[in-house]
């Protein structure tokens, strides 16, 4: 109920500083710290168990109410980004195993930004941003005729700050085209991955070094754009 009442708190007063609100819809980019899960995949396609490919980037859908007034801008919305890596062999009785590995990452943001360019048709400037988010790593397949649900390998819940620029191309009063980089860093508590879980699943003959256990705890910060498009006005 607390946290029901300060979001309601929260779009009201930047419903009240906004002179315009608009709605945005977009796709979002990014590309994580994840130098553990290519490892991990590595080491799983050595041993000839099938080729996952490099996890590289991740993409969703982003949706959120921009309140733009003189100089400034306050959005608020959801982001959800998906990745699935599929990896497919034969055993010796030639049954078919498949195995695939969901990547499930979104998050709640409000975002600041400071347009030091302020024109009619172009605004532009930098801006910060605070996220709740979580993170998703499961894993599902079919050996013969017979198909496994999905389960979690990892489940982990962040606060991120969110470091970001925006530059709004508008095509009449009504609508703009944004594009805004962003770059995202975990901080407060639980905000380490640990990708043990993920090698001791995909891997399970390789036993982790005990001098290598905390390298499998990373900083899940990441990097990316934002490309989306408004709808709106007074």
């Amino acid at each position: 109920m607390k946290k029901g009442l300060i979001f309601i708190f929260i779009v009201t007063s930047t419903y009240l500083f906004s002179q315009s609100t608009f709605v945005s819809v977009g796709i979002s980019n990014s590309t994580f710290q994840n130098k553990n899960i290519n490892k991990i995949f590595e080491r799983y396609n050595d041993n000839g168990l099938g080729n996952f490919e490099p996890y590289n980037n991740i993409y969703g859908p982003v949706f959120s109410f921009d309140f733009r007034d003189d100089g400034k801008m306050a959005s608020m919305g959801y982001s959800r980004r998906r990745k699935d890596i599929t990896a497919e062999f034969n055993d010796s009785l030639n049954v078919n195993h498949t195995y695939t590995c969901h990547s499930r990452y979104g998050y709640w943001f409000v975002n600041y930004y400071w347009h030091v360019v302020d024109n009619d048709r172009f605004k532009m400037g930098p801006g910060m941003g605070a996220a709740f988010s979580y993170y998703m790593f499961q894993k599902s397949g079919i050996i013969g005729d017979r198909e496994y649900d999905p389960y979690n390998i990892i489940t982990e819940t962040h606060f991120l700050t969110s470091i970001l620029f925006n530059m709004s191309i508008y095509m009449g009063e009504h609508i703009s085209l944004n594009i805004q980089p962003h770059f995202q860093v975990p901080f407060l508590f639980n905000t380490i991955v640990n990708y043990g879980a993920l090698e001791n699943d995909i891997n399970p003959t390789y036993v982790i070094p005990d001098d290598q256990l905390d390298s499998y705890n990373e900083w899940h910060w990441n990097f990316g754009i934002t490309v989306s498009l408004s709808i709106g006005g007074e």
